[in-house]
């Protein structure tokens, strides 16, 4: 880049790198080849790794910790503070060599979570939701054009005050801006008056996305388990904007529109004043949905899906069965088949009672969960001795739809007396132990949970097959 030729007095002092007579008049555009020490070469950049970002973050989470099924809510804070040296080339109001710290220029300096998953109501549907706030992007007054002739459009405008500069189009444009633009701009405008704008300087308004999904309980509304029932609501805010307020007049809830950082047009160049012409746009810093193309449309998607595949016990409990009957292999013996089938089954009195030191478990509580875990463990086992023995015995040439269906009559029974003593268990603990219990643990605590278990783990007793 050549030494520096003229400065822009109107403009806080602001050097440009070309001669008066490179400046077209009409357009304000700045011949190339004044502007650099070997003509011949129009932009020639050097890759350099001396500039550094520093960021510190504070996050804050908050949830309610309990198995209320009703209250699987989390609400977290971040604030994230991020600086970023930078040069003059990216972003310049002098010397486009220089370095200088700012801002990291990014939309969610603060960023709030709010979730509320698989809220029931009536157990017939399942509601979860998802809202998530951002401060607002942070952005640089700029000119549209190159005003320093370093080959780049990447100049911060300078902020005539109107007061200063007559009756210009520019001052009268000005003026109309400050009355009437965007509440966020028109306020980093006034305290940068008569001065160069500084980089990262205005910040547009927060921002809110947010989403919705309710599932339906397939066996409430008369459906196998096996068919999964969904309605998606993308941008539920957009929704109620586009219902309370009509498509022409939408206030812009839900969505993230980036602000116009365009103040300044170049229009032209006064070689007698030795100053740009500008165009001033009344735009800038909106984020107004109706003066942007950038829009997330809210929409409601309806979903049904139904598994037809085999259920994942049956498809263990044929490939069991078929070593040694027309599979390389011995045959599984009926103590491998009692395990097969209880191990496929919680003991939660026995999982807690593994948590006893960190529930801190007193010693009739752990005695009263030791007596119904053996009441369900023996129960267990006069079940699928003989469902084991019957599976055991059965020839080369057996039905896999008989085999499934012993196994499924073994395992609604076990879990129907499990359901019996699961009430007995979750009165044992007290409300601060069954908040610490595990997702999972608590999970097999709750009655819901065990009659979908009941059949199968996922899907309905398919159609018996005779091999």
């Amino acid at each position: 880049m050549n030494r520096r030729f003229l400065t822009l007095a109107s403009e806080g002092g602001r050097p440009v790198f070309a001669n008066v007579g490179a400046i077209v008049p009409a357009t304000g555009a700045i011949a190339a080849t004044d502007t650099r020490k070997a003509p011949g070469f129009n932009s020639v950049w050097v890759e350099r790794s001396d500039l550094r970002l520093e960021s510190k973050q504070l996050a804050v989470n908050l949830k309610p910790v309990t198995a209320n099924p009703r209250l699987k809510w989390e609400l977290s804070y971040a604030l994230l503070d991020a600086r970023e040296k930078f040069y003059g080339f990216t972003n310049t109001a002098g010397s486009p060599f220089e370095t200088q710290w700012g801002p990291h220029l990014q939309a969610g300096r603060q960023t709030i979570d709010f979730f509320w998953r698989d809220f029931p109501v009536f157990d017939v549907v399942y509601v979860s939701a998802a809202i998530r706030m951002l401060s607002g992007q942070r952005y640089t007054p700029m000119i549209t054009g190159d005003v320093n002739g370093d080959g780049l459009s990447n100049d911060r405008a300078f902020i005539f005050d109107p007061a200063k500069v007559g009756d210009s189009p520019t001052a009268t444009a000005m003026r109309s801006l400050l009355a009437t633009g965007a509440t966020s701009a028109r306020e980093c405008l006034e305290k940068q008056l008569n001065s160069l704008s500084a980089r990262g300087s205005c910040q547009a308004p927060w921002t809110a996305t947010s989403g919705m999904q309710i599932k339906f309980n397939p066996q409430k509304i008369g459906l196998p388990k096996r068919a999964t029932i969904s309605l998606q609501i993308q941008n539920p805010l957009g929704l109620a904007d586009l219902a309370l307020h009509g498509t022409n007049d939408i206030r812009g809830w839900g969505q993230t529109i980036p602000p116009d950082q365009n103040l300044l047009y170049v229009r032209g160049f006064d070689p007698a004043t030795r100053q740009f012409k500008y165009e001033v746009n009344q735009r800038f810093g909106s984020t107004r949905p109706q003066q942007s193309s950038a829009r997330a449309l809210p929409y409601i998607s309806f979903s049904i899906s139904l598994d037809i595949g085999v259920p994942r016990e049956r498809q263990l409990l044929t490939r069991a069965m078929d070593v040694g009957r027309g599979r390389p292999g011995n045959k599984q013996s009926a103590e491998s088949m009692k395990i097969f089938g209880t191990s496929a089954i919680p003991n939660p009195m026995a999982m807690i009672l593994q948590q006893a030191e960190s529930l801190e478990l007193t010693r009739v509580q752990a005695d009263s969960l030791a007596s119904l875990s053996r009441k369900f463990s023996v129960f267990a086992d006069s079940i699928w001795t003989p469902a084991s023995r019957y599976l055991a015995g059965l020839p080369e040439a057996y039905s896999s739809g008989n085999a499934y269906d012993r196994y499924v009559a073994a395992r609604e029974k076990t879990v129907d007396y499990l359901l019996t003593l699961v009430p007995s268990a979750r009165t044992v603990l007290n409300a601060s132990q069954r908040r610490k219990l595990p997702l999972q643990l608590s999970n097999f605590l709750d009655e819901r949970v065990l009659k979908f278990l009941r059949s199968s783990s996922s899907g309905d007793v398919t159609p018996v097959v005779v091999r």
